[in-house]
Formats: structure tokens, C-alpha cells, sequence
């Protein structure tokens, strides 16, 4: 599946400058970044809700929770928690936990994530860690998808939803489907 973000960074306030750093480290790993800072003006045009649901959910490969003690308290942060939490059980690899917390202790639905100490880690150790995350990530989805298929096209429709494709060879994705015709 294909992401518009390979990381969305969800944090409180408190800790921006370290949610900024790790941004700007994964992002010299060439990597895709959700930073809410740097998406203020088209957040904010937009209901945030449904922006902030729809990028957590949908278009991001890992969620990067940031977690201090005000995140634990703070609305939106925890409809960001929400919204990773939502999926599959079983595609717990997507989220990860950094631990901030000095004041509270993490719940135990977090725990259950993959979970960094963040108090014990520098934000370039961090980035670097998430950034093997995303690779190997990256890496399964390639595995299980398998290799490209480059067939023949003669007396065949292909049919997607760009419409028709007419050559003698294609590379056929997930979503298309051919139809053989009579010339």
C-alpha cells in the first residue's frame, strides 16, 4: 500500500523542539513527514478533525507517538492516539511509542505498542530507529506483493480505473485486471 507520509509525528507542545529535531532526522533519511507546524495553514482551512483522523489513519505508514505527560491529558493528542489505536491489533508494528512521561506512567494500551524510552535516547538515536522501522516496513510490503509481472497484451483490455491501456507489454499492479477480446 502506498502512504502519503512514511511517518506522522503526533506530541504535545512541551516537547516540540524534540518532535521538530526528529522530523528534521528522518527527513535527511528521505523520508516522507507529517509535522503539524509545518501544515498549519492547510490544517487549519480544513476541519482539523477530519484532517488529523484522515492523515493518522490513512495516510501515514507509521505513527510516531510522542508521549509526555501532557500528551496524556491534551484533546487532540488523544484523538491521535485514538485513531492509531483503532486498527488491527495485529498491525501494531505501525505504531511506536517514545516515552516521555516523567509524572505519569504510560497506559498499558500504549505498552502494548512498540515503545522507545525516549528520556534514556537522543532524537537522532530515535529517528534513526524509526527510520529502520519504515525500511523494513517498506521491505515486507515489497516481499509479500511479490515481483512485477510484465505480460503480453495482445487480444487483452486492461482495466483500471485511469481508463484503457493500450501497448504490447504493461506492469500489472494490484488493481488491474485484464479482459481477453476477440479482434
Amino acid at each position: 500500500m502506498s502512504y502519503k507520509y512514511d511517518v506522522a509525528i503526533s506530541y504535545q507542545n512541551e516537547i516540540e523542539d524534540k518532535a521538530a529535531k526528529m522530523a528534521g532526522c528522518l527527513r535527511r533519511e528521505n523520508l516522507q513527514v507529517f509535522f503539524a507546524p509545518e501544515r498549519q495553514l492547510e490544517i487549519l482551512s480544513e476541519n482539523l478533525y477530519e484532517v488529523l483522523y484522515d492523515t493518522y489513519k490513512n495516510q501515514s505508514l507509521i505513527r510516531l507517538l510522542l508521549v509526555s505527560d501532557l500528551y496524556l491529558t491534551s484533546e487532540w493528542t488523544q484523538l491521535e492516539k485514538r485513531v492509531s489505536q483503532a486498527e488491527d491489533p495485529s498491525d501494531m508494528k505501525r505504531r511506536i511509542v517514545v516515552d516521555y512521561t516523567i509524572n505519569h506512567e504510560l497506559p498499558e494500551e500504549l505498552k502494548k505498542l512498540v515503545y522507545i524510552d525516549g528520556n534514556k535516547l537522543y532524537e537522532d538515536e530515535i529517528a534513526s530507529l524509526v527510520s529502520r522501522r519504515v525500511k523494513d516496513l517498506k521491505n515486507e510490503d515489497e516481499v509479500q506483493r511479490g515481483p512485477e509481472k510484465e505480460i503480453p497484451l495482445q487480444n487483452k483490455i486492461i482495466e483500471n480505473n485511469y481508463g484503457t491501456i493500450n501497448n504490447k507489454t504493461v506492469n500489472l499492479g494490484d488493481n488491474v485486471h485484464l479482459r481477453d477480446i476477440n479482434f
